[in-house]
């Protein structure tokens, strides 16, 4: 039971993460839309403040779900 526990907090962070991109992915966008009115630098416009989006943690996750997914399954056998 523990494993499954463990495969949930993933996922939702998984999802987090996915979540993140797209608020920085945002951002970005109205940012560069910003600077480029005003011929200055994107970074001059952004608001994020939070950490940086990171797929390799996204596919770190996915391969512990896998994992974890493989053993319960190895055991119900």
């Amino acid at each position: 039971m523990e494993k499954l526990n463990v495969i949930k907090f993933l996922l939702a962070e998984i999802e987090s993460e996915k979540k993140l991109f797209e608020i920085y992915e945002e951002d970005l966008k109205q940012a560069k839309e910003k600077g480029s009115k005003k011929f200055e630098s994107v970074w001059e416009h952004t608001k994020y403040r939070g950490r940086m989006p990171s797929k390799s943690r996204i596919k770190d996750d996915c391969k512990k779900v896998r994992q974890l997914l493989l053993e319960i399954s190895k055991e119900t056998i």
